[in-house]
């Protein structure tokens, strides 16, 4: 509408370029040209296109009805150019409106000449009274039947009712194999061991006693064992077990020999030790335990 009104008003500019158009006693609420005097600066007067409620305060500061006069154009002229653009609210229109500039196409915007023109809007009127009340949209589970055969939601709002269905689950495709996952702890057993513990365990052979053979075993599987003699020059084997890396629990040794008492024949013997591994030893010493004997006698 506004660029309507300005096209309007450029016409009747252009038909009339000199003199003044007015208008007497115009209607409310139309819109009136007036030659523009801005306060303190008489020189740079336009035309403005206002409310026809605005003109008595306009002519009251010096502003005159219609357009105001336009300079004829030199011979040889090439026309002229406009641009309209939005003017905010300020000096030139109170509450707005669009400036239009009318220039000599050589010059371009530069020109000095050119003419200015402001169509303002009136002022604003008076706020409408508040609308009803919209409807406070219901929404409720829509079962799968025949509204939607895979179910979803029904929206009634008012008289008006939606539906939103679901879609029909399919089955895609099957993904590329993932990852191996690190392993997991199996909680039926303890912790691993974190030690790096080897147990020794001294069997001393008695003095009227003669062994042969002696092989030991840990956890049902050969370990090491060597031979030597105590202090007081008693035969002694030292099995070496090895209790790293172990769950906490209570492990096994064991040594079968061929033993002679007393210059007898020999005979098959064997002993057990029963070693604790994860738990150490709460003395610091080499305390008996759980049948944790560091030596024995055969």
């Amino acid at each position: 509408m506004k660029v309507l009104l300005a096209m309007t008003a450029i016409f009747l500019w252009l038909l009339f370029p000199v003199g003044a158009w007015a208008v007497d006693d115009p209607p409310a609420g139309h819109k009136v040209a007036v030659c523009h005097k801005p306060p303190g600066n008489v020189f740079n007067k336009h035309t403005i296109i206002i409310d026809a409620n605005a003109v008595p305060a306009h002519l009251a500061h010096g502003d005159s009805l219609g357009f105001c006069p336009r300079p004829p154009k030199p011979p040889g002229h090439h026309g002229d150019g406009i641009v309209i653009v939005p003017e905010p609210a300020g000096e030139n229109c109170e509450f707005g409106g669009v400036k239009i500039i009318i220039f000599d196409k050589r010059k371009g915007l530069e020109d000095p000449d050119a003419d200015i023109l402001f169509v303002c809007n009136g002022a604003p009127g008076e706020p409408g009274p508040p609308g009803p009340p919209g409807e406070t949209p219901v929404v409720t589970v829509e079962p799968p039947g025949a509204n939607c055969p895979e179910g979803g939601v029904k929206i009634e709002i008012g008289e008006q009712v939606f539906f939103v269905c679901n879609g029909v689950p399919t089955q895609g495709p099957v993904g590329p194999q993932g990852p191996a996952g690190a392993p997991g702890v199996n909680p039926l057993l303890p912790e691993a061991c974190a030690s790096t513990r080897t147990a020794r365990w001294r069997v001393i052979v008695v003095r009227s006693h003669r062994v042969r053979g002696l092989r030991a075993f840990f956890e049902g599987s050969r370990t090491p064992v060597t031979r030597g003699r105590t202090p007081n020059g008693r035969v002694m084997y030292t099995v070496r077990i090895n209790l790293s890396g172990l769950p906490r629990g209570v492990y096994t040794a064991r040594v079968r020999y061929r033993v002679s008492v007393r210059g007898g024949s020999f005979r098959r013997g064997t002993h057990v030790s029963h070693r604790r591994a994860c738990y150490g030893n709460v003395r610091g010493g080499f305390g008996e335990g759980l049948n944790r004997f560091p030596i024995a006698l055969i």
